[in-house]
């Protein structure tokens, strides 16, 4: 496909740059702290991630020690999660979400949050695919919607840079999000893990229905 693809020269990029990597970061740092909006969307996106931390690694913990430590139930668990998001990204592609991304957001994040409670009172094996499934399916809603909403408010010679500091959230979240959780599910169970962070979940998401500059700009 990329063969066939044709993607005009970036004006930005194709010009010699003066500064370095570090440069660019600072010039980012710098961007993203004169704009709020942006600033509000980075915060709900590490926070999302950072709750999404059980779901994405302590799960097959969860499989092993309720449902069985059956090499297919671990295999299943990884993989209806796997479908539900190519699932949710065709889907995305297609239908493009709401009108308003706030909206797309704020959805994403109550199903998110009830599924992940709901994932914590499963106790048949069956139900709880059926809900990593749809879960799966949910997160392609969030972060396209994240993405498309930064590359419709952010100028397009700092894209690069925005996007660069999403990347460097992303990756910093998911271990500190480790290092919180991994320890506590030795001390109480993963479905305690899952039924906080959904709770938490739903919070946030109800907290974007009621913030009026990202609803207003969304």
């Amino acid at each position: 496909i990329m063969f066939f693809l044709k993607i005009p020269p970036h004006k930005k990029a194709a010009e010699k740059q003066s500064g370095g990597y570090f440069d660019d970061l600072k010039e980012g740092f710098k961007y993203v702290k004169q704009n709020e909006f942006i600033i509000d969307l980075l915060v709900f996106y590490a926070i999302f991630f950072f709750l999404l931390v059980p779901v994405m690694f302590l799960t097959p913990l969860l499989v092993t020690r309720s449902f069985g430590s059956e090499v297919w139930k671990l295999t299943m668990n990884e993989i209806v999660f796997f479908v539900g998001s190519a699932l949710g990204g065709i889907i995305v592609s297609i239908w493009g979400g709401f009108k308003n991304k706030a909206y797309t957001i704020f959805i994403s994040c109550i199903v998110f949050g009830v599924l992940t409670v709901a994932l914590g009172l499963s106790t048949l094996f069956w139900i709880y695919l059926a809900f990593m499934l749809v879960m799966g399916l949910v997160v392609p809603f969030f972060s396209t919607a994240v993405t498309v909403l930064l590359q419709e408010k952010v100028e397009q010679d700092m894209q690069g840079r925005v996007f660069g500091l999403i990347q460097m959230v992303t990756t910093a979240v998911m271990p500190l999000g480790m290092l919180l959780f991994g320890p506590m599910a030795d001390v109480v169970t993963v479905e305690v893990l899952l039924i906080v962070t959904g709770a938490f979940v739903l919070i946030l998401g109800v907290r974007i229905a009621f913030h009026k500059r990202l609803r207003s700009l969304g």
